[in-house]
């Protein structure tokens, strides 16, 4: 699943991976952010302590209720990738589909 909003979290991507380019793989936290002003049914991507992204608004509105009931907080893995430093960084989520299924009811 893509995450979305990355090339607002470059630094936070940087101190992440320690910059460069590659792949990395980490466990991230899915944490939901109602009081986004943006989007209520937001649900952030966190790595490392560090704010990485969202997922789309499309996705968090099919599993933010879920999440809630979940207790506001999930883990999948993550992939982090860069092949160019000229451009930004990538973050794909590595998730249970059973799971996520489960939390959107």
């Amino acid at each position: 699943m893509a995450v979305v909003g990355e090339s607002f979290h470059m630094d936070a991507l940087d101190r992440v991976t320690g910059g460069g380019v590659g792949e990395h793989e980490f466990a991230a936290q899915l944490v939901r952010e109602p009081g986004n002003a943006h989007d209520c049914n937001a649900i952030k991507v966190v790595v490392e302590g560090d704010h990485v992204g969202y997922l789309s608004r499309e996705n968090a509105g099919r599993f933010c209720d879920g999440l809630d009931a979940a207790g506001g907080r999930a883990t999948c893995g993550a992939v982090i990738r860069r092949e160019d430093e000229s451009r930004p960084w990538n973050v794909v989520l590595r998730v249970d589909y059973a799971t996520l299924d489960s939390l959107a009811g």
